[in-house]
């Protein structure tokens, strides 16, 4: 059973229902040049019932179309409203930097792993919007990094629209390798309007690198320089003496009777002889002396800029 306020928000209702109709009615009487107090011939009369039915009909319409568009827009916003919740969700659980600056480098918003390498802890809205006020991009990276952006990134990206690169990150993680990704997105008239940055933590990856490397240029027992690296050295020994007259040596180094070592005391104890004889052999060098195992019992030491 309804209520006060709903009985009186009927009656409300029904008021403003009837003088819309009294509204309409009295426009078609005077676009039909009927007197009110005068009443019409039959003809007259029936087209103004058509007239009035008609702006009824035409009114209901709007009204409809009018409350599914209210209706419609509503639920637009409240998706879109759910849409930027759960991107700002995901990217403050992002490992990643993400960051927004305008096209002169100045911050306009970071996730909370950004604003952590910017000294700034449990700030968020207009704290954060404050705290970011004056700083830019290049605070997130140290010197060196710092001044690439600046000189050769910002550059490109307003040429081409996107730069990549590596840079290491300033702050509480200052010297960690990342990989950088710079975006900028431009307006409806074609300039920028804002970029937008992802910095991604390298560490793994450099580790990865380094280690494919070793693996590729090294020895895996001794741990000195394998074939293919020593070549490469004495190539580009030989090509620097010719150079400059300086000169070099090369040593071949074969060990005898290493099958013995292995036949009675087993292939442990041959290893071992193995990287015994690469720490001494290193202890005896001088630093930009080389010395590499070609493999097996073969040893070579490359000596350059000898004076005798």
């Amino acid at each position: 059973m309804p209520g006060r306020d709903d009985a009186g928000r009927v009656v409300t209702d029904g008021r403003a229902d009837q003088m819309r109709r009294h509204l309409l009615l009295e426009r078609q009487l005077r676009r039909l040049a009927l007197d009110g107090n005068e009443p019409p011939d039959e003809r007259r009369w029936s087209a103004l019932l058509r007239s009035v039915d008609a702006a009824y009909e035409r009114a209901d319409r709007d009204r409809e179309l009018l409350e599914r568009s209210l209706a419609t827009s509503n639920a637009e916003e409240i998706r879109a409203r759910q849409t930027t919740e759960r991107l700002s969700a995901l990217l403050e659980a992002a490992a990643d930097v993400v960051a927004l600056f305008e096209p002169s480098g100045l911050l306009i918003n970071v996730n909370r792993v950004g604003a952590r390498c910017l000294g700034i802890e449990d700030a968020d809205g207009p704290e954060l919007a404050s705290a970011l006020a004056g700083r830019t991009l290049f605070e997130l990276f140290d010197a060196p990094s710092g001044a690439v952006l600046y000189h050769d990134a910002l550059p490109t990206l307003r040429r081409e629209g996107v730069w990549r690169g590596e840079a290491a990150l300033a702050g509480p993680r200052a010297g960690t390798p990342t990989s950088v990704v710079l975006v900028a997105h431009r307006g409806p008239d074609g300039s920028i309007d804002h970029c937008s940055a992802i910095v991604r933590d390298a560490s793994e990856l450099k580790e990865v690198q380094r280690a494919l490397i070793q693996e590729a240029t090294h020895d895996a027992l001794t741990g000195l320089p394998n074939r293919a690296l020593l070549l490469d050295r004495l190539e580009h020994a030989v090509s620097r003496a010719a150079r400059t007259g300086a000169e070099l040596a090369v040593l071949y180094i074969d060990l005898d009777r290493v099958k013995i070592v292995n036949d009675s005391l087993g292939h442990f104890a041959g290893d071992q002889l193995f990287v015994q004889v690469a720490q001494r052999l290193r202890e005896g060098l001088r630093t930009s002396d080389t010395v590499g195992r070609l493999g097996g019992d073969e040893f070579v030491v490359l000596a350059e800029d000898l004076e005798d």
